[in-house]
């Protein structure tokens, strides 16, 4: 059984593709420098992990989707942005309850959700396309085949 994605059950079910590979972890120092050294005990990043970094106030610039630059102790790390690659730097003293939660891949959920819209304009149909791993299927099938829809 074949079914058409609507844009909201693209975002439901494209989120689960990004879903966090672990729980957040609690950001305790970002330091107002150049670039702005962030500790998390015993964090487990490595360089190339990208990042979510919410909460922040003050040091605010930590903010955002990030990628891991250097990593100096295991319990800390600096970032670029995921988009530009400019080095993060501080920007005030580190406040609120900022954490940092790491991705399975760098695509946000409306990068997503704009490749599914792209499908609607292909020859297979709204919502369709052709997944080039498994040449039978379309990828709202592998969708369901993943998630069970």
């Amino acid at each position: 059984m074949s079914i058409v994605l609507t844009p909201t059950a693209a975002r439901l079910k494209l989120a689960k593709i990004i879903a966090a590979e672990a729980a957040a972890q609690v950001i305790t120092v970002a330091t107002n420098a150049s670039p702005s050294v962030i500790t998390i005990a015993g964090h487990g990043y490595k360089v190339g992990d990208v990042l979510f970094i919410v909460g922040a106030t003050g040091n605010t610039a930590i903010n955002g989707q990030r990628k891991v630059a250097t990593v100096p102790t295991v319990n800390t790390f600096t970032c670029t942005d995921f988009f530009s690659g400019a080095a993060v730097n501080g920007n005030g003293v580190l406040g609120g309850s900022p954490t940092a939660q790491r991705l399975i891949i760098g695509l946000t959920v409306d990068d997503l959700t704009d490749l599914v819209d792209q499908a609607a304009k292909t020859p297979y149909g709204a919502g369709r396309v052709k997944d080039s791993s498994r040449p039978s299927a379309t990828l709202e099938t592998t969708l369901q085949t993943v998630f069970g829809a």
